[in-house]
């Protein structure tokens, strides 16, 4: 009954999609992206060597889980390295990088295409990273005694997992993993207590390095460092609609101010919706930022890629999604750089979002009046910035460390499984 019901919710997900594909890019994406997946797998020698298989939801969760994939294949040299993709936003960030030794979509999870997948690639290991959890692969690599891990799990107290009828899936779902690989307690005691799921092993938050190690190299933007010159900043991180209405009335009622505005849309696709609100001559592209004048005011970045090197310039950071049922994205990013965070009301719960509106490094708004206010007081009182950085700079430097907890605990699974031939270059 399960599988049942399980592959007629898959086809009606997929049917939505298709529905979408002539209105829609991210469809249009998505179903082209996996056009002719088999035959593009098949072009693939998988028998030359080991293979690891890891899969991540979007651009998000390879953020979530780079850093330790990353220490992994320092541990496995002579491995090789499969990443998969659901959303369009991972695939085309990373399709012209050399990150993985193959690249694509993951096909969609039917138990004739997961079997298919799984006997081709023959992984010794497959990883699913933070959300992703698809049934029918895990279920065939369980089968075919393939090590199956989950890193970087995170189930707040209002995660779908939890709600009916997603929890009697998930119930079998994450009882079939080797290792869970928590960023908290709480994520623990509700994958053993309520998933009935035994291999849950606390590490922490593994993105946490990963923003870490890119703070750490200090990559640096003179152009747009000669946009903002001596002005005050704003940066406004990952935005949906409802944030870029609230951020362009807020760009409004302090037109008399001296502010530069970096705004950098969750979706680049469809531009025409922010500059539609603004004056023209004020904005400037990032693809453009050669034909810089001292008029501009709006930077709109419209490529992937280098949003969390940006909040190095901010002295404000408006992060997107508190206003969307999906909720607040990454604001681990802008606090290692010092950043004072403005976020809408749905922070989900996440842990490091309630730590941080406790420290007061981060602070919640109901609506775009709300977001003006607290925009003005701020540019009036830069004098505190310098306290709110070193808290904020502090709140993630003392969190480091998970992926190496992380890497120690899949060493130790792999080989005590005994599935990979080549030896750790550590051993």
């Amino acid at each position: 009954m399960h599988s049942i019901l399980y592959h007629i919710a898959l086809g009606i997900y997929h049917l939505i999609i298709f529905t979408l594909y002539p209105f829609y890019p991210k469809a249009k994406q998505y179903i082209l992206g996996r056009k002719n997946w088999k035959e593009k797998l098949n072009g693939i020698n998988f028998k030359d060597c080991d293979w690891i298989w890891v899969h991540f939801s979007s651009f998000g969760e390879y953020q979530d889980g780079k850093f330790s994939v990353n220490k992994l294949k320092e541990e496995f040299p002579a491995t090789k390295f499969l990443y998969t993709f659901h959303s369009p936003s991972g695939y085309e960030a990373l399709k012209n990088k050399n990150e993985a030794d193959y690249l694509c979509y993951i096909p969609f999870d039917y138990k004739y295409n997961a079997e298919y997948f799984i006997k081709t690639i023959n992984p010794k290991c497959i990883i699913f990273c933070r959300n992703d959890i698809w049934y029918n692969y895990i279920k065939f690599a369980k089968k075919k005694e393939i090590p199956v891990i989950h890193l970087s799990t995170l189930i707040g107290i209002n995660s779908g997992f939890l709600k009916f009828p997603q929890i009697w899936h998930y119930k079998k779902a994450f009882c079939l993993f080797d290792l869970l690989l928590t960023q908290n307690i709480s994520t623990k005691n509700i994958l053993e207590n309520i998933f009935n799921a035994k291999n849950a092993v606390l590490i922490g938050n593994t993105r946490i390095d990963s923003i870490f190690d890119r703070f750490e190299k200090n990559t640096q933007y003179p152009k747009i460092k000669k946009f903002i010159g001596s002005e005050f900043c704003i940066v406004g991180g990952s935005l949906l609609k409802k944030d870029i209405e609230n951020l362009t009335y807020a760009y409004h009622k302090l037109k008399t101010k001296r502010i530069k505005w970096i705004i950098i849309p969750h979706e680049i696709n469809n531009l025409s919706f922010i500059m539609s609100n603004l004056s023209k001559d004020k904005i400037l592209l990032y693809s453009e930022i050669d034909q810089m004048k001292n008029s501009h005011e709006i930077l709109i970045v419209d490529c992937v890629g280098i949003l969390m090197d940006l909040y190095q310039y901010a002295n404000l950071t408006y992060m997107g999604g508190g206003f969307n049922k999906i909720g607040i994205h990454n604001i681990l990013e802008p606090c290692m750089h010092g950043n004072k965070i403005i976020i809408g009301p749905n922070h989900r719960n996440y842990p490091e979002a309630i730590d941080l509106i406790n420290l007061n490094i981060c602070e919640v708004i109901k609506d775009k009046k709300e977001l003006y206010q607290k925009i003005d007081m701020r540019y009036e009182g830069r004098d505190e910035s310098l306290k709110d950085s070193k808290k904020a700079k502090h709140y993630v430097s003392s969190k480091r460390g998970a992926s190496a907890e992380s890497i120690i605990e899949i060493k130790t699974l792999l080989l005590k499984k005994n599935v990979l031939k080549h030896t750790p270059i550590s051993e």
